[in-house]
């Protein structure tokens, strides 16, 4: 557990040590993560690669990056080519879900390394959800872990989705925590994000012991590249 935190804080891209006092008109970790918009510092040795992350918690901390870069890229105004992951594409979701050759419904896109669900889910590979809204667009991903984690590294998962996810991207609780020595190893996490003067629904879902983590926020733009709600 302590080598899981010990190793998330080595991929802090210039944390911040001190802070000046006073009053603040945005939370801090927006300082301390304002450059964690790449993946610099992971390696695939110890984090497995964006397509394939290791089966455990510095794994997971790798799919969060892309969660975070990809997703808060996005609300930035950044243009998708600039966002999807290395050894990613976009595809549609119908085709993602039905095969190459269904008709394309919708605006739904899905960034994955294969194109199909069940290649990601049987082979533990982490998609990436883009669902246009007139109220703000959804971002989501989804991560089957195929191979089966060691206790220890449940435990330590479940500890950074209800610790070290909120603090990384500034939420505040919207669900009554669950006041346990050590998390749940499945439980559904809600918060609010700040995001650009409005508080963005954020969301975790996981069943750790099945290997399901979703991850879902709602962005300040209705659509790729598009206006704010």
């Amino acid at each position: 557990m302590g080598a899981a935190l010990a190793a998330a804080c080595l991929t802090l891209p210039g944390t911040v040590l001190g802070q000046e006092g006073g009053l603040r008109d945005q939370p801090r970790s927006f300082e301390i993560f304002a450059h964690a918009t790449d993946y610099e510092g992971f390696s695939s040795e110890r984090h497995g690669t964006l397509a394939n992350p290791q089966p455990n918690e510095l794994g997971f901390l790798l799919v969060l990056r892309m969660f975070r870069t990809v997703c808060l890229g996005l609300e930035r105004g950044a243009a998708l080519d600039a966002v999807v992951p290395p050894g990613f594409s976009a595809h549609h979701s119908a085709p993602y879900y039905f095969g190459p050759d269904a008709a394309r419904r919708g605006d739904k896109l899905v960034l994955s390394a294969t194109g199909d669900v069940e290649k990601d889910e049987d082979g533990g590979h982490p998609a990436i959800w883009l669902e246009p809204r007139t109220g703000g667009m959804e971002c989501a991903l989804d991560w089957r872990i195929a191979a089966d984690m060691s206790p220890d590294s449940q435990r330590a998962i479940a500890t950074l989705l209800a610790r070290w996810v909120p603090w990384e991207m500034a939420l505040l609780p919207a669900s009554r925590p669950q006041l346990l020595e050590q998390p749940a190893l499945s439980d559904a996490i809600e918060w609010d994000r700040p995001c650009m003067g409005r508080w963005c629904p954020t969301s975790a879902f996981f069943s750790l012991s099945r290997g399901d983590i979703s991850l879902r926020t709602i962005l300040n733009i209705t659509a790729i590249e598009g206006t704010r709600p």
